[in-house]
């Protein structure tokens, strides 16, 4: 077997001994019938999309849809290629002999980057494969221009022709629009030496799983998954909820793990390698998945407890370090700031937009959104309102910004975005104050005295005290200094009743993740029944039905402390208290605005989950780890030193 290396500074290509009779008749008639099957079947379902393609190329730059170009088919004939047109129109002309270099983006339409990222401008080609003229795998077509130079430069360059051209091909799975055409070639001979049905299928695959993996990055699957959950009713997201016997799974909590996978088999697939960054959490995470399966097990209900602990994986674990890992989102700290600042102020105006229908109805009810619950949406909104203030106020960093590509043009000018986060802010503050939760408000009225100027931090602090007795002047008893009192009292009399329920035993490890308010429940039937009926013995801890209204624990401290034991829960907190701490540390050394903003987020969510667990409902777990992820990443980026990374998969040999 020859191996190639795909390396950049690769002195010379392999020139694999094509022995193989290349006349092979069941072989290309097979492959010629199915193709054209394929191809067929693949524009009839692709139609809806090639019509937005055309319609969005035909809107944004003068001149034909489809471009019709001149390429060197089997035999070095001639064909006429058809693709999306990604160039103004005449731009080939003044390229001449030569590729795009990257920097040249003026020689693009408005959307012809986007298309060639993602390889759609190459779609109409089915068209090439149905009249027989292409193939979905084999070389790259050629522009004739290069032909005579190539041939003359390249020994055996003419071989290449020897096959029908293909829309892809082992040269573009193992290399890249600008692999030298040497190396082209070496994948060119390697791939008619070993061409075969199962070879064409598995570089079709490579193919499919290499644009997809472009397309659901994870600042888009998470920002999908963010807006779904906070947006849908609950009868929505119930749907999606699947249950074998007693264990219920909502496949809505299975895509970004989907998104893991389709990575890793994509990486596994091309040999390409894959890995991870290194960070200081990574060994009390992996000590607390530890800990939760240990919890799991020893748990009276331990299905249960195992799947709270996948949830502790696939919510807040795997959104922590996609969000780590992600390029694009340490990249562009600051776009993805105001990505996140918009969606709080679509979660806003969903929950003001519900307020007001209940309003005219005669009715009056605080802004809830999908979350059902002013509290919650109140913990939500409190990590989106700092990052939406950081996008209002602009690119305002000591540290200096990368530059933009050459001739890069902005489709939305600074000024205008600033305005727009404006906009935003005055939104998510606007639900945030009429949700009228007091907690969050201390929350807010704390962080503002701390890190805003004191004339800023006072005029917050006022605003919110004017809400408040506005809002006790139109009746709303929770204002009340009494009412305040009786409310604190409650609550700790409850949480401590409840705990004083839990042997002393079971917090050593923990009843379960996300166990508690089921045995809870249990707990207290059992409590019940013994006042009804002295024999039943109260310490009997075998799982019963839980009431409808389960008595349940608030706050991230306490709850963590019953489901998951004393280890498991320094652990968690572990994890969230040093990425939080490098979070701080690297926003004070470098004067990050955006660090102090993610800090901020993150702290206020840690307040408010004093009173609620804010990895209770899935957009809260989903936001919060994602943020932390997204934090820790950015402030690994800029220290100073080489970055040190897992290599998970390692490039092998070639197909």
């Amino acid at each position: 077997m020859t191996r190639i290396k795909q390396t950049p500074t690769q002195p010379s290509a392999p020139e694999p001994d094509v022995r193989l009779p290349l006349e092979r008749p069941l072989y290309d008639t097979l492959t010629s019938l199915y193709q054209r099957i394929v191809a067929l079947v693949g524009l009839t379902l692709l139609s809806p999309l090639l019509s937005l393609i055309a319609l969005a190329v035909k809107l944004t730059s003068p001149g034909p849809i489809l471009y019709r170009g001149e390429r060197v088919a089997k035999g070095k004939g001639r064909f006429t290629i058809y693709k999306f047109r990604t160039m103004k129109v005449g731009a080939e002309q003044l390229i001449g002999k030569r590729l795009v270099q990257p920097g040249e983006q003026t020689h693009y339409t408005a959307i012809g980057p986007l298309l060639r990222k993602y390889r759609l401008d190459e779609l109409p080609q089915l068209i090439n494969v149905i009249k027989g003229e292409m193939a979905l795998v084999g070389p790259r077509p050629l522009r004739p221009i290069f032909l005579d130079e190539l041939c003359e430069t390249i020994p055996r360059y003419e071989r290449r022709f020897d096959v029908r051209p293909g829309i892809t091909g082992l040269a573009q799975v193992r290399g890249g629009y600008y692999t030298s055409p040497r190396h082209k070639l070496a994948y060119d001979l390697l791939y008619l030496k070993r061409r075969s049905l199962a070879l064409d299928l598995r570089l079709i695959l490579l193919t499919f799983l290499r644009v997809m993996t472009r397309v659901i990055s994870v600042s888009l699957a998470t920002g999908w998954l963010l807006l779904a959950s906070f947006a849908l009713p609950e009868e929505q997201l119930s749907a999606l909820t699947v249950q074998p016997k007693e264990l219920s799974v909502n496949l809505l909590y299975l895509a970004l793990p989907l998104v893991v996978a389709l990575k890793a088999v994509s990486a596994t697939l091309a040999r390409r390698r894959l890995s991870v960054l290194k960070s200081p959490v990574d060994l009390t995470a992996l000590s607390l998945i530890g800990v939760m399966a240990l919890s799991a097990t020893l748990s009276v209900t331990p299905v249960l407890a195992l799947r709270g602990a996948l949830w502790y994986l696939c919510n807040a674990l795997i959104p922590f370090y996609l969000c780590l890992n992600s390029a694009q989102l340490r990249c562009e700290p600051l776009q993805t700031v105001r990505r996140f600042g918009v969606l709080g102020a679509l979660v806003a105006t969903l929950a003001l937009i519900e307020s007001l229908s209940q309003l005219m109805g005669g009715v009056w009810v605080r802004p809830g959104g999908g979350l059902d619950d002013p509290l919650w949406l109140s913990l939500g909104l409190s990590l989106l309102l700092p990052l939406a203030w950081r996008g209002a106020r602009g690119a305002q960093e000591e540290a200096p910004q990368p530059a933009p590509k050459t001739g890069e043009r902005a489709l939305i000018s600074e000024t205008t975005t600033r305005r727009l986060m404006s906009v935003c802010v005055a939104l998510i503050t606007l639900a945030l104050l009429l949700a009228g939760s007091r907690v969050a408000w201390l929350t807010g009225c704390s962080l503002a005295l701390l890190t805003l100027p004191i004339k800023r931090g006072a005029l917050i602090t006022a605003l919110v005290l004017c809400t408040a007795l506005v809002m006790r002047a139109t009746g709303d008893a929770r204002f009340q200094p009494q009412t305040l009192t009786r409310a604190v009292s409650g609550h700790l009399s409850r949480q401590h009743r409840l705990l004083a329920d839990i042997p002393p035993a079971r917090l050593i490890f923990g009843v379960g993740p996300r166990v508690s308010p089921h045995y809870l429940a249990t707990r207290e039937k059992q409590r019940i029944s013994a006042q009804v009926n002295p024999q039943v013995n109260p310490q009997d801890t075998r799982e019963g039905p839980a009431p409808h209204e389960a008595p349940h624990l608030s706050g991230l401290l306490l709850t963590s402390l019953v489901e998951l034991g004393v280890v498991g829960s320094l652990l968690l907190l572990g994890v969230i208290g040093r990425a939080l701490g490098l979070i701080f540390r690297e926003a004070r050394r470098r004067s990050d605005l955006t660090l102090k903003a993610i800090a901020t987020s993150i702290s206020s969510a840690l307040l408010i989950g004093l009173v609620c667990h804010p990895f209770t409902l899935f957009p809260l777990s989903l936001l919060f780890w994602s943020l932390l992820g997204f934090g820790l990443g950015v402030a690994l980026e800029g220290r100073p030193g080489p970055k040190r990374l897992y290599q998970l998969i390692r490039a092998s040999a070639p197909l």
